[in-house]
Formats: C-alpha cells, structure tokens, sequence
C-alpha cells in the first residue's frame, strides 16, 4: 500500500488548507491531530507560536495512517500508541527514490512515499479485525442489556396490573371526623 502525495519534490511542504484536502478531513480536525499527535510529526506541523504550520510528506503519511485508524473505530489513544510505529518505519526508510526509467514515471508529478506491503496489508487486517471484536463485543453486551430492560419492564407491568386491580386503600380518618365521632364516605 502507498500513500501519494501530489508536489513531485521529496522536500515538499503543504499548508494545512492543502494538508486538509489531501487527507480528506476539515482543518480544524488538523489542528486538533497536529497538537494530539506532535511527538511523531515534524515540527513544523505544530511550530512555536507566531511559525505558520506546514507539512511534509511523511507528516501526511503518518495523518493518513491516523485517519484510516480513526475509520475502523479506533479511539485516539489507541492511535496515539500506533503512530509512533507508523513514524519509525517511515523514518526508518531513505529517502524515496524517484524512478528514471521513463515506463516508470507516473504520469502526474505525485511524490510515492512507499510502505511494506506485507506489513501495511496485516496492520489493515489487524485493524479491521479489531474492529469486529469491539463491534461483536458492544453488540453482545447491547443484547444482555436489552434482555435485562426487558425483564424489567415485564416487571414493572405486572406490579402496576396488581395495583390497577387492588381496591384503593380507605382513607384515614381526619382530626376533625375523630374528634367527632363521624366520618364522611
């Protein structure tokens, strides 16, 4: 699996209007993974104050990553510990080269940022799988608490039958009706 980046340079820079359309999220939720994920981008994705903010490609492999584990259900803790990984391996590669043959051009001028097939396509079953186990899980826990819902309801049905059906209880008499000797019906 690769992730492609438009710019045709190994050093291209994106603004987060840019970063955002690529990654197919709104700036702000850019904003909010640049600050929650700083420690594995570069620092120009979250600079100091009064820096504009930039990204490289790797910052958006990285957020490309990050998304595609917030759409199988991951929580942002979950995806905080996987990203460092994702960081390592692509830290971990040279620079990408760019093909000379001409067949192997691409034919727009996008920059490849290749991954480990191998290893992408299990991380994505791993994933996916996970997703499964946690939706299996959530829908076994939803179909107890219904069954005990339900319970409570046949429950609370037949104490209300009861008390529709049980005459209404005689009244006590009042200060006056005792002191009297009388009562009222």
């Amino acid at each position: 699996m690769t992730f492609t980046v438009p710019g045709g340079s190994i050093g291209a820079m994106f603004t987060p209007g840019r970063a955002a359309t690529e990654l197919e999220i709104s700036p702000q939720t850019l904003r909010r993974w640049s600050q929650a994920f700083s420690s594995v981008l570069s620092p120009d994705a979250c600079p100091e104050a009064g820096h504009k903010r930039r990204y490289s490609s790797n910052d958006l492999a990285i957020l490309a990553r990050a998304k595609g584990l917030f759409d199988t259900g991951h929580s942002v803790k979950e995806v905080a510990a996987i990203l460092p990984t994702v960081a390592g391996e692509l830290a971990g590669q040279e620079a990408p080269a760019i093909p000379t043959a001409p067949e192997a051009q691409p034919t727009d001028t996008a920059l490849t940022v290749p991954t480990s097939v191998g290893e992408r396509f299990l991380a994505v079953v791993s994933d996916q799988k996970t997703a499964i186990e946690r939706l299996t899980a959530h829908d076994d826990a939803q179909a107890a608490q219904l069954a005990v819902l339900a319970a409570q309801v046949a429950t609370l049905t037949a104490q209300l039958a009861a008390l529709q059906r049980a005459p209404a209880p005689e009244r006590p008499p009042t200060w006056l009706e005792r002191l009297m000797g009388t009562r009222k019906r």
